[in-house]
């Protein structure tokens, strides 16, 4: 019987190099990865998760897809810049207040107990996003409910800034919060 990490390589390999992308089993079972390809240039990540989910729609089932982390996707330029630490030189000047402004904004949706978003030193954004409304609702799907929030409040200029979000169901927030990373 074929793997969950072998199926999503295999999903992954139909628009990728198998240079380009990393996928790991984590302890738990779930499946965690990262795509750095020239085709996310110019692409914000929305768009970006839209691609690698489509792909992962065609090899896995629901109950599959449900197990999926989330598959980060960087530019090779980005990657290079996030592991030199200069995250800066690829990006705009950080954006004063923009983690306010996006908690205003999904807060419209989520109570302030659920997110839990933070700014990097360069002005980026991101967080992860703990709800009961993600139960049963698989990663693209629940990014699609983030980004129908976000999109229409926020310029492409503060889109560029958000690294992005992880979602999780409360059990799955509290399995993700006991695995030891270290």
């Amino acid at each position: 019987m074929e793997t969950l990490e072998k199926k999503v390589k295999a999903a992954l390999s139909a628009s990728f190099t198998k240079r380009e992308f990393e996928v790991e089993t984590l302890d738990d079972g779930r499946i965690s990865g990262s795509i750095i390809s020239k085709q996310f240039i110019d692409q914000d990540n929305l768009t970006r998760q839209r691609k690698i989910w489509a792909l992962l729609r065609k090899k896995l089932t629901k109950s599959e897809q449900h197990r999926v982390l989330g598959i980060l996707a960087y530019t090779p330029e980005e990657n290079e810049a996030y592991s030199n630490g200069v995250i800066h030189s690829v990006r705009r000047k950080p954006i004063k207040g923009l983690e306010q402004k996006i908690k205003n904004i999904l807060l419209n949706l989520f109570s302030e107990s659920e997110l839990k978003l933070e700014t990097e030193p360069d002005g980026r954004v991101s967080g992860f996003i703990i709800s009961e409304k993600f139960i049963d609702v698989d990663e693209l799907e629940c990014q699609r409910m983030i980004w129908k929030l976000l999109r229409p409040n926020i310029t492409k200029s503060e889109r560029s800034q958000i690294i992005g979000f992880l979602t999780f169901t409360p059990l799955e927030y509290e399995a993700y919060s006991e695995q030891d990373f270290s």
